[in-house]
Order: C-alpha cells, then structure tokens, then sequence
C-alpha cells in the first residue's frame, strides 16, 4: 500500500518477501479435529465439586503451578451464582 511505504522509512522495509506459515511456527497446526472436539466435550459440562462456564473449564486444564492464577483470570462461581447443585458427570 503506497501510502503505508511513504510513512515507513525505506531503511526499516525488509526487502525480500517472507514467507512462514503462522500454524507451524505457533506449532498448532496438529490441533484442527482435536480443537473442535475439545470445545464440544467442554461445553455445557460440570466438574465433580462446582459448575463451571466452557472458559473456566478449560481454565482448568491449565497447569496451577504454571502462573498462579488460570489463564482467563477467572475462579469459582460464588455459591450463590451457581444454578445446579454439584454432581459427577459421567461419560
């Protein structure tokens, strides 16, 4: 885009083309099926102590030990803000 290359310095312009594949080089490209069935599994399911939203439960596949705190920073329902009583889910 013209316009673009006139804001930009000619010096910080790389001037061969690069190409990669964004999938490999965040190596998610083995993900596809598995990604989707994944989300089917989680959504609308409970754990065995509390219910949980499909982001809290795949909050939960996180490692704990990784960062200290769930990746979407989220925690437990309060007990009033859950709907269902807690039960097991069977498969």
């Amino acid at each position: 885009i013209k316009w673009i290359e006139d804001l930009v310095p000619r010096a910080m312009w790389i001037q061969e083309p690069i190409n990669y594949d964004r999938h490999a080089l965040w190596r998610a490209s083995h993900w596809g099926r598995k990604h989707q069935q994944f989300y089917g599994f989680a959504v609308n399911r409970e754990s065995a102590l509390d219910v949980y939203s499909k982001r809290r439960i795949i909050a939960e596949h996180c490692h704990p030990d990784a960062s200290g705190i769930s990746s979407t920073g989220s925690g437990k329902l309060p007990e009033e803000a859950q709907p269902y009583e807690a039960r097991h889910v069977s498969n």
